[in-house]
C-alpha cells in the first residue's frame, strides 16, 4: 500500500492543526483505489458551527469538543474488476496489530472518567464509489452495440445502391443482371469489412458496473460524556434493544464505543451499468440521532481466528488473533429528505448478483464455515433500533418489462407526504398513496389508485427454532475451532429464520381537502388494458433469473439465492376503507363501463404459502409456491353499481344518483370464506341486506358489452398461455355411477363392460388418436331404431322439471357459494312501454354447486348449478297512466313493506298504516304519502313463494381439476324421450300464485318478458353457428395435425398482438412528441389500420379457442370407455311451472274486477337447439274463466265439467 502525494503544507499554531494537498492517491498492488482532490486536514480544539450542531442533541452535557475536520472537493473510490480490496486492508489491519503486539501497546479500558475523544467531521464536495465490470461483459455490449449500429447501415447502404442502379437503367436500360448481382456482392464484402475495421478501432469501452455518487457530502460524530465508558453504552444497548435479552452475567466487547451522528447529502444517485433508470435519486437528506457500536468477545476464544504476519528473514512467521464477531450497530435515528426515488425490476438481478460479488472483495465474507445468512437474517443480526423518516415525496417504481433499458413499462407509486416508523419486529406508515401505469400507449400516466390518507403497519415475526430477537447467543466459530460433535455446523442454527409470518393493516381515510368530493375519496380506475398490463408486471415479477458466476468454475459458494417472496409462512390482511368508488372502462375511448360507489369496506384475510415439490420419474422439479386462503372475511356498506353506456357518462366528482344508470344497490354485504370442502358447507358464503337492482334495456346492452369485452380478454391469455397444448395424465374415476341416477335407463351395460380397460383406472391413457373417426360413428348409427311416441300430461308437471332434477342430483363434488338476500327489491323496466315492474322477496337463498363432469355427444363438459329458495315474494306496478307520458322516477319500498309478518287480528296494527285498507292481499296499493303526484304501486301478486334452478355445461375444462378428480364413467345411451343430459336449462317455479292486472299492465309485462327476460343477443346466433361449422372441421383432423395447427394459430395470433401493440407505441410517440403538430392524416391511418388488426385478432382467437378446446376434448376422449350418442343437439331448456294461481283482470283503476282465471298445474317448457330451432310446449291441467262483471248471464265462462269421471269435459259460456 502506497500513499502518494504531489505537495504537503503543514500550518501549525496552538489552537490549531492543518495539511494541506493538492491531491492524495492510496496506491494498492500498484492500482490507484482512493483518489482524493484538495485534501484539508485540520484539528481545533473548538468548532463553532460543530458547537451550534451539537446543541441540537439535548441529552448532551459537554457544550464544546476538540475537532478533526476532513475535507476534499472530490473523492473516489475506484475498484478494478476482481481485485480484492478486502484482503489487503486486512493485511493492513494485521500489520497495525502485529505493531501493538510487538511494542506491547494495550488496549485501554473505557472508564466513564477516561479522556473524551474527539469529534469528526468529513466534508465531500463529491463524493464517488465506482466498481468496475467484467471486461467480456463490457465487450459483448459493444459488440451488441456495434452490430445494431451496423444492420442500419448496412440496410442504408444498399438503398443508396439500389437507388444508383435504377437512376443507371435508366440511362442505360441494357445493363445485364450479373453485373447488377456482382455488385451486391461486392457491397456484402465491403460491409464486412467495414464492420471489422469499425470493431478493431472500437477498442474496450470500460463501463462501471456500480456507481453511487454523492453532493455536498458531510458527516459529523459527536462524543459527549452523556456517551462515554461501557456502562451508559450498555444501557443505551438495552434501551434501543429491549426485545433482545441482554445476558445477566453480561458480555465482554472487543470494541464498545457511542456517538452522536449527522449526516447530509445534497443528492445522492446509485446507477448500475448504462442503465437508463438510476436505481437510486435521492435529495436534500438529513439523517440524525445517536448510534453504539459494539463487537462482542466470546471469553472463550471460540471466535478468535488465526492471522500470519509474514516477516522477512531471519525473523519467523508471526501469528496474531483477530475476533470474528462482527461490529453490530445499536441506534435512534430520524430522517428528513425533500424528494426519495428507487427502482426495482427482476431483470436488474443479475445485475444485482454481479454487484453482491463485487462488493465480497471490498467486505469479506465471514470465515465461519457455516451457511451465509441471508439479506434479512444478516439484517436483523447487525441493526437493533428504531428508525424515523419523513419524506415530501417519495417515489417507487417498478419496472414491468424484462428489458432493464426499457423506460415506458413501469409501475410508479407516489407516497406523499411520507412518514415511517421502524421499530423492531414493526413497521408503521402514513402517507397518501398514488399508483400510475406508465405504458406507451393512451394508458399512460393513468392513475389507478388513490388512496389519500394511508396508515400500514407491518408486523415482523420471524419464525426460529430459538427466540428470533436473541442475537446475542450467536458465537461465530473460527474454522480451526469447530466443535468435535458438530457434523453440519451451523452457528446461526436457533437464529436463522425458516419463515416469516407477515400481518399488515391497512387504514385508509377520505382526504380533508373538499371532504366527500370525488377528488379526494379513495378509489380505483382501470382499464381493460390495465390487466394486461398488471398481468405483464406479475409475470415479470415472477420469472427467474440465472445464475451469475456462480459455481466451483468461478471459485465461489453455489448456495442457492434466497428470495424473500418465498419465505413468508402466513400472512394476514386487514384493510379499513372509507367511502370509495372504483371505475371500469372498456378502453380509454370507449363509453361503456361500470363504478361501483361503496360507504366503507372492511376485510380480513390469511393466507398460508405452501411449497409443493414435483417429483417424477426420478426428475426433481424446481418446488412451486401456492399461495392457499385460509380465511376470509369482508363487510361492505352502502353499496352501488352504476353501468355507463353511450349517452351515459358519469359524474366529475366520482358520485352519481343518475337512476338511468343504476344496476344494484344493497345497504350492507357480508362475506366468509372458508377452507370447507365437504358436501353440507360452502366454501364461499355471502350476506345481502337490503338490495336494489335495476334491470333495464339499457343496463342490458351495458352488462352485455362489458361481459363479452372481459371474456374476450380472458380467453386471449387463456389461449396464448403454456398450459394450451398441456399433456392431460387423465384416469378414470374411481367411484361408479349411482343406480338411483336419473340419467341412468334400461339397457345393456356390454358396451361399457367392453370398452373397460383390464389395465387398471388409476393407470394414465395414450394421448394418439385412438376415438373412432367420424366415418365409423355414422355407420354405427345407421342401424339405431326410431322410435316416436307421446304420452298424457302427468297430473304434477313438477316432476318432470329438467332443471330442478338437475340441480338436485346426487353428484355434488363442492358448494362453492351460498348467498342470503334479505328484504331485496328488483325493478324491470322494458323498452316499448313507460311502465315498470318491482319484485320484492323478504328472503332468497342462492346456492352454486359444481357437479361432476358429464358427457355429452362424446364431449365432456363441466356441470354447476345455481338453485334459488325466495319467500315473501311480492310484484308491484304502476295502476295507469292515463296521459300516456313518461313515467317519473319510481321509488323504492320501504323495509316494512317487504318483510314477513305474523298474522295478526288487531285492527290498529301499525303495519297496515302504509296501505289503503287492503292489508298484504292483491291489488292492494302502496299509500304515497309524500305527495299525490307521486306512482301509486299496486301488488298484482300477493305475497308467494318460488324455486328458480339454473344448470349449465361449459366445454372450458379445468384441466388440474379433472387430473385430481378423474374423467367420469361414461352412462349408458339413452333413448328417444329419455331424460336430456349435457343441456343448459333453467327453470322458475311458484307453487301457488294470486295476480291482479288491467291492460296496461298486462301489457308492460309482455314487453318486460320478451325485452328482458327472452332476449338473446344477435351476435350469439351468428358465433355459435361459425364455431359449429369449425367443430365439425376439428373432428376430421388428427391429433398432430391440429396440435401443428395450434401451434401456427398461436404464433400468428402473438404476431397480431405485437403489431397492435407497435400502433399503440407509434400513436403514443406521435402525440408526445409532436409539440403540439400531430398530423392527423397519419394518426387516422393509424387507427384504421389499428381497428382492422383489432378485428383480425378477434377472429383468430375465436378459432383459436375451439382449437384448443377440441383438442384437450380428443385427449379426454382417449380415456373414456366408450362414445356417448344422443340423437339431438339440444342447447338449453327452459321451463315455468306453478301448481294453483288466480288471476284477476281489472279496469284500468287496478279495482273493479272483470275477470277471475284460476289455473292449476301450469307447464311451460321452451326448447332452444343450436341450430337456432326449437319448440314451445304448454301443459294446463285446469283452467277456470270466471266474469265478474256485475248482472252478468253466466258467471263460468270457461271451466272444466265433471259430470262423467273418466272424460274431461270444457263448457265455454258466452253471452
Amino acid at each position: 500500500m502506497i500513499w502518494r502525494i504531489p505537495s504537503l503544507t503543514f500550518d501549525v499554531s496552538p489552537n490549531s492543526l492543518s495539511a494541506v494537498s493538492p491531491k492524495l492517491v492510496v496506491n494498492m498492488d500498484g492500482l490507484d483505489i482512493i483518489t482524493a482532490i484538495d485534501v484539508c486536514i485540520t484539528k481545533r480544539k473548538s468548532d463553532v458551527q460543530m458547537d451550534g450542531y451539537r446543541r441540537g442533541f439535548k441529552e448532551f452535557e459537554a457544550l464544546s469538543n476538540k475537532v478533526w475536520t476532513w475535507a476534499a472537493a472530490s473523492f473516489l473510490f475506484y475498484l478494478p474488476f476482481e481485485f480484492n480490496f478486502a484482503q489487503v486492508f486486512d493485511e493492513f489491519v494485521n500489520a497495525i496489530k502485529w505493531i501493538k503486539v510487538v511494542h506491547c501497546l494495550k488496549r485501554d479500558p473505557f472508564p466513564p472518567n477516561a479522556p473524551l475523544p474527539s469529534d469528526i467531521r468529513i466534508i465531500f464536495k463529491e463524493a464517488r464509489i465506482e466498481l468496475e465490470d467484467d471486461p467480456f461483459e463490457n465487450l459483448l455490449q459493444m459488440s451488441h452495440e456495434l452490430k445494431e449500429d451496423e444492420v442500419y447501415e448496412c440496410e442504408r447502404r444498399r438503398q443508396m445502391l439500389s437507388e444508383r442502379l435504377l437512376a443507371l437503367k435508366k440511362s442505360n436500360p441494357l445493363m445485364p443482371q450479373a453485373r447488377i448481382d456482382e455488385l451486391f456482392v461486392l457491397l456484402q464484402e465491403k460491409n464486412s469489412a467495414i464492420y471489422v475495421e469499425r470493431w478493431n478501432k472500437a477498442g474496450n469501452i470500460k463501463r462501471p458496473l456500480f456507481v453511487s455518487k454523492w453532493v455536498d457530502f458531510e458527516l459529523r460524530v459527536f462524543a459527549d460524556p452523556y456517551l462515554h465508558g461501557s456502562e451508559k453504552c450498555v444501557q443505551l444497548i438495552q434501551e434501543f434493544d429491549p426485545l433482545s435479552m441482554y445476558p445477566r452475567g453480561g458480555l465482554s466487547f472487543s470494541t464498545l464505543w457511542g456517538r452522536g451522528m449527522e449526516f447530509d447529502f445534497g443528492e445522492w444517485t446509485v446507477n448500475f451499468r448504462d442503465y437508463p433508470i438510476p436505481y437510486l435519486l435521492t435529495k436534500d437528506m438529513h439523517f440524525f440521532g445517536i448510534v453504539v457500536g459494539a463487537e462482542e468477545f466470546e471469553e472463550g476464544g471460540r471466535s478468535l481466528r488465526e492471522c500470519l504476519v509474514p516477516l522477512p528473514q531471519p525473523w519467523e512467521t508471526h501469528i496474531i488473533e483477530r475476533n470474528m464477531s462482527p461490529l453490530k450497530f445499536y441506534y435512534d435515528m430520524q430522517c428528513e429528505s425533500a424528494e426519495y426515488s428507487a427502482t426495482y425490476g427482476p431483470c436488474w438481478e443479475p445485475c444485482l448478483s454481479m454487484v453482491s460479488l463485487m462488493w465480497n472483495n471490498i467486505s469479506a465474507p465471514s470465515r465461519d464455515p457455516s451457511i451465509p445468512l441471508p439479506f434479512w437474517d444478516k439484517m436483523r443480526f447487525l441493526l437493533h433500533g428504531r428508525f424515523s423518516w419523513l419524506s415530501s415525496k417519495v417515489v417507487t417504481t417498478m419496472l414491468a418489462s424484462p428489458d432493464p433499458y426499457n423506460t415506458t413499462e413501469t409501475v410508479e407509486i407516489c407516497w406523499d407526504e411520507f412518514g415511517l416508523d421502524w421499530m423492531l419486529g414493526e413497521i408503521r406508515i402514513r402517507c397518501g398513496l398514488r399508483v400510475f401505469m406508465r405504458t406507451a400507449s393512451r394508458y399512460d400516466d393513468s392513475r389507478i389508485l388513490f388512496l389519500p390518507d394511508l396508515k400500514l403497519r407491518v408486523l415482523l415475526d420471524w419464525i426460529c427454532s430459538g427466540d428470533p430477537h436473541d442475537h446475542h447467543s450467536v458465537t461465530l466459530c473460527a474454522p480451526h475451532r469447530l466443535p468435535h460433535y458438530s457434523t453440519d455446523h451451523d452457528s446461526y442454527r436457533a437464529f436463522r429464520s425458516s419463515s416469516l409470518d407477515l400481518s399488515l393493516t391497512f387504514d385508509v381515510a377520505a382526504g380533508a381537502g373538499n371532504g366527500d368530493t370525488g377528488d379526494r375519496l379513495p378509489h380505483v380506475l382501470l382499464y381493460a388494458n390495465t390487466f394486461r398490463c398488471l398481468e405483464f408486471l406479475i409475470n415479470t415479477l415472477t420469472m427467474k433469473n440465472r445464475n451469475v458466476r456462480k459455481g466451483c468454475l468461478f471459485g465461489t459458494s453455489s448456495y442457492p439465492k434466497p428470495q424473500l417472496g418465498k419465505h413468508f409462512g402466513k400472512v394476514n390482511v386487514s384493510l379499513n376503507f372509507p367511502k370509495f368508488y372504483i371505475t371500469y372502462w372498456m378502453s380509454h375511448s370507449s363509453d361503456y363501463g361500470f363504478r361501483v360507489i361503496s360507504d366503507g369496506l372492511n376485510l380480513m384475510a390469511a393466507m398460508k404459502l405452501s411449497v409443493q415439490a414435483a417429483s417424477e420419474q426420478g426428475i426433481t422439479r424446481r418446488r412451486s409456491y401456492v399461495w392457499t386462503p385460509q380465511h376470509v372475511s369482508a363487510t361492505l356498506w352502502g353499496t352501488k353499481v352504476h353501468v355507463y353506456s353511450q349517452g351515459h357518462a358519469p359524474s366529475v366528482d366520482g358520485t352519481s344518483n343518475d337512476e338511468a344508470t343504476f344496476l344494484l344497490g344493497v345497504s350492507r354485504v357480508s362475506y366468509i370464506r372458508e377452507n370447507s370442502q365437504g358436501h353440507d358447507s360452502s366454501q364461499h358464503r355471502l350476506t345481502v341486506h337490503d338490495l336494489k337492482g335495476s334491470w333495464t334495456a339499457q343496463n342490458r346492452d351495458a352488462c352485455i358489452s362489458i361481459a363479452d369485452g372481459v371474456h374476450r380478454a380472458h380467453l386471449l391469455r387463456r389461449i396464448l398461455s403454456n398450459d394450451a397444448l398441456k399433456i392431460l395424465k387423465l384416469h378414470m374415476e374411481e367411484e361408479s355411477q349411482p343406480s338411483g341416477n336419473p340419467q341412468m335407463t334400461d339397457g345393456t351395460n356390454s358396451a361399457q363392460d367392453q370398452g373397460s380397460d383390464p389395465r387398471g383406472h388409476r393407470r394414465g391413457y395414450s394421448m394418439s388418436d385412438q376415438n373412432q373417426s367420424l366415418l365409423t360413428q355414422l355407420i354405427g348409427e345407421a342401424s339405431t331404431k326410431l322410435v316416436a311416441h307421446c304420452e298424457q300430461a302427468t297430473d304434477l308437471p313438477t316432476d318432470s322439471l329438467l332443471g330442478a332434477l338437475q340441480c338436485t342430483l346426487d353428484d355434488v363434488r363442492l358448494i362453492n357459494w351460498q348467498i342470503d338476500l334479505l328484504n331485496s327489491q328488483v325493478v324491470l323496466k322494458g323498452c316499448e312501454r313507460a311502465g315498470f315492474i318491482l319484485i320484492t322477496a323478504a328472503r332468497a337463498s342462492v346456492t352454486q354447486k359444481v357437479h361432476r363432469c358429464v358427457w355429452r355427444n362424446g364431449q365432456l363438459l363441466g356441470k354447476k348449478s345455481w338453485s334459488a329458495i325466495i319467500s315473501g315474494m311480492q310484484y308491484f306496478a304502476p295502476i295507469s297512466n292515463p296521459d300516456g307520458k313518461e313515467m317519473k322516477p319510481f321509488r323504492w319500498l320501504t323495509k316494512e313493506v317487504i318483510e314477513e309478518k305474523a298474522p295478526t287480528g288487531a285492527v290498529g296494527d301499525p303495519y297496515l298504516h302504509p296501505y289503503i285498507g287492503a292489508g298484504d292481499a292483491v291489488g292492494g296499493v302502496v299509500d304515497a304519502k309524500e305527495t299525490s303526484e307521486e306512482l301509486q304501486l299496486q301488488r298484482i301478486v300477493s305475497r308467494c313463494s318460488c324455486e328458480i334452478y339454473f344448470c349449465y355445461f361449459s366445454e372450458e375444462l379445468k384441466t388440474d381439476a379433472i387430473e385430481e378428480t378423474g374423467v367420469p364413467k361414461v352412462e349408458q345411451e339413452r333413448g328417444i324421450g329419455g331424460e336430456e343430459t349435457g343441456v343448459d336449462c333453467v327453470t322458475l317455479k311458484h307453487n301457488m300464485l294470486e295476480a291482479t292486472s288491467n291492460s296496461e299492465q298486462y301489457e308492460m309485462v309482455v314487453d318486460i318478458v320478451n325485452n328482458l327476460v327472452l332476449f338473446v343477443d344477435p351476435k350469439k346466433k351468428e358465433l355459435a353457428e361459425r364455431r359449429r361449422k369449425l367443430r365439425f372441421a376439428c373432428q376430421m383432423t388428427d391429433m398432430k395435425e391440429m396440435r401443428e395447427r395450434i401451434i401456427e394459430q398461436q404464433c400468428e395470433l402473438r404476431e397480431i398482438v405485437s403489431v397492435v401493440r407497435s400502433l399503440e407505441r407509434q400513436l403514443f410517440y406521435l402525440d408526445t412528441q409532436s409539440n403540439g403538430n400531430v398530423d392527423e392524416q397519419k394518426r387516422r391511418d393509424i387507427v384504421e389500420e389499428m381497428e382492422d388488426i383489432k378485428a383480425k385478432q378477434l377472429e383468430v382467437s375465436d378459432k383459436l379457442a375451439i382449437y384448443i378446446s377440441c383438442y384437450k376434448q380428443r385427449q379426454v376422449d382417449a380415456a373414456r370407455a366408450i362414445v356417448f350418442r344422443n340423437l339431438e343437439e339440444e342447447d338449453g331448456v327452459a321451463a315455468v311451472c306453478f301448481e294453483d294461481c288466480i288471476w284477476n283482470l281489472t279496469e284500468s283503476d287496478g279495482q273493479i274486477s272483470i275477470a277471475q282465471i284460476q289455473i292449476r298445474n301450469f307447464l311451460y317448457t321452451r326448447t332452444m337447439r343450436i341450430d337456432n330451432s326449437g319448440e314451445h310446449l304448454f301443459e294446463v291441467g285446469t283452467i277456470r274463466v270466471t266474469n265478474l262483471l256485475p248482472d252478468t248471464m253466466y258467471r263460468d265462462t270457461l271451466h272444466r265439467s265433471a259430470l262423467l269421471s273418466y272424460i274431461s269435459i270444457v263448457i265455454m259460456n258466452s253471452h
